[in-house]
């Protein structure tokens, strides 16, 4: 009789993760859609513009609101620059706080949208949203609350790049010939947008496109397969070079920047010249070093970068150390290497022209290097990512918006309609009660107060349902001049701020208006025409 005997011995255990690693064993990875990130950044766009963003409000952000409501123009009042595209798509909006929410919503997802566009545009694998995450997240817990408020409502650099590298996106992506037809002339409106709306975003993405190409950072995903020899490298670098979707970026980017230079031709001075030529080279060590201490000294850098840095320090030490990692830190270098040296372009050139200097050296000229620095170090502090299973990627957006939104939350505050309110009204509301009991039709002073004045009153009157208005008299007021100055000279009711007559009589000097001082009021003054005074002067 013949026994057949089995083996009854219990398998290995297999490791934490096994399973998925055996379901994931040669399956390539699905690169993560960009669509839902983008709606992530809605949202959490819609948590901070409805949270305590508003208390960081200052003359630049509330003059877009003014100029959308009063008197919309191509480019901002008394500039050539900062085409005015969020105020344009918040006309319709005719309350000026619904208003103000627009263009805050608008702003802040353009803010963050380009922190994912670019992620997005660099690496071409299952984790080219982490090091965006990352970099967004950063920025809105470590660095200070105004500087958030610049970056996403007083600055057109975000706007720029949402249409600049979402033309670039479009460009590469995927169909038939009309499609491809229809998808280039879809990338060069976003274009020419870009352009109109920031002339100089071409100064960062042309390098950027260059030492992508060079980089190879494209084909990320291939890299995880395998590392290419010598012979793969000098072949690609050949391909890449004929590839028609590089030459056809470079040349949009040329376009766009002609166009920012030629629709200058088209539009009436506005009473500003913006000033693009450099200082002379002898002069360019000293501007970047101001430029960067100007960086250090307003605390941009130091909670931001150096804490990130610590992060992407440990990712690079795992992705040197782990030897599963190790096959890709040739394509994570080469990212880093293109978003840093596109970001030292712009920050040497931004550095060295005479218009930093006449603003002196301010640190939102570097804005744009330091969000591609930022996605550089978010690129080595996610590296070690790469470890995880596929099917992890599945939740990532999911995941990315809890993290923003809490984060988002425990910056801004729980998101109310009237939270934004009150933080309007107790930061701008204290003189508006008598602003308008004395029936002013003009706010005169300094810019920094004029603007905030203008908007809370002209809210208040709206409110009320009055067809009264009021318009500021100070830096950048040419645009409303047309408005103002259609009031007869004895109708005319300025308010100026105590304490702030030097400012006042400048202005009014300037535009020769002979109003003198008729009414005193609560931390206000009230100014009009007097025959009489006038003419005993």
């Amino acid at each position: 009789m013949t026994t057949t005997t089995f083996d009854v011995r219990p398998n290995p255990p297999l490791a934490v993760g096994s399973w998925e690693a055996a379901l994931d064993a040669g399956r390539p990875a699905r690169i993560p859609s960009l669509w839902p990130w983008l709606l992530v950044c809605a949202l959490v766009a819609l948590v901070i513009d409805l949270g305590h963003l508003h208390q960081e409000e200052q003359g630049d952000s509330i003059l877009q609101v003014m100029l959308s409501l009063q008197r919309w123009t191509v480019f901002a009042w008394g500039q050539d620059r900062y085409g005015e595209l969020l105020p344009l798509l918040a006309r319709p909006f005719r309350n000026p706080f619904v208003n103000m929410l627009v263009q805050g919503w608008l702003g802040v997802f353009a803010g963050l949208a380009p922190f994912f566009l670019l992620s997005r545009y660099m690496l071409r694998d299952k984790i080219w949203a982490a090091p965006a995450a990352l970099a967004s997240a950063s920025l809105l817990v470590c660095t200070p609350a105004w500087v958030r408020l610049d970056w996403f409502a007083a600055q057109p650099y975000g706007t720029s790049l949402t249409l600049a590298v979402g033309a670039l996106l479009i460009l590469e992506s995927t169909g038939g010939r009309q499609r491809r037809t229809g998808r280039l002339l879809v990338a060069l409106l976003l274009m020419l947008l870009a352009s109109w709306v920031n002339f100089s975003v071409w100064v960062l993405l042309i390098p950027l496109v260059l030492l992508r190409s060079l980089g190879g950072s494209e084909r990320a995903g291939h890299l995880l397969e395998r590392t290419p020899g010598a012979g793969d490298q000098a072949s690609g670098l050949l391909w890449r070079w004929k590839d028609r979707t590089v030459i056809y970026s470079i040349g949009l980017l040329v376009l766009g920047a002609v166009w920012g230079r030629l629709i200058l031709r088209f539009v009436k001075d506005m009473g500003g010249r913006t000033v693009t030529r450099l200082m002379p080279v002898r002069q360019w060590p000293g501007a970047w070093a101001k430029l960067a201490a100007s960086i250090w000294n307003m605390a941009l850098l130091r909670p931001y970068f150096l804490r990130f840095a610590a992060v992407s320090a440990v990712g690079a030490i795992l992705l040197l150390a782990v030897p599963a990692l190790r096959k890709s830190w040739r394509q994570t270098l080469a990212v880093c290497v293109a978003l840093g040296g596109a970001a030292l372009v712009q920050f040497l050139l931004a550095g060295a022209s005479v218009w930093a200097k006449m603003n002196v050296y301010f640190p939102r000229y570097a804005y744009p290097s330091l969000v591609l620095v930022s996605i550089a170090l978010g690129t080595l502090a996610a590296a070690p990512l790469r470890a995880l299973p596929n099917g992890f990627w599945r939740y990532s957006a999911p995941a990315g918006a809890l993290l923003l939104v809490t984060l988002a939350i425990y910056s801004y505050g729980i998101p109310s309609p009237a939270t934004a309110r009150k933080d309007i009204d107790e930061k701008f509301g204290g003189a508006t009660p008598e602003i308008l009991a004395a029936h002013a039709n003009l706010i005169v002073g300094t810019y920094w107060k004029v603007w905030p004045a203008v908007f809370h009153a002209s809210l208040v009157l709206y409110e009320q349902g009055s067809h009264q208005r009021i318009y500021g008299l100070t830096d950048r007021g040419v645009g409303a001049q047309k408005r103002w100055s259609r009031i007869p000279l004895d109708k005319m009711r300025a308010a100026m701020f105590v304490g702030d007559e030097d400012r006042a009589g400048f202005w009014l000097t300037a535009y020769g208006l002979p109003l003198t001082v008729v009414e005193h009021r609560k931390g206000i003054e009230i100014l009009a025409y007097r025959p009489a005074a006038r003419a005993a002067q």
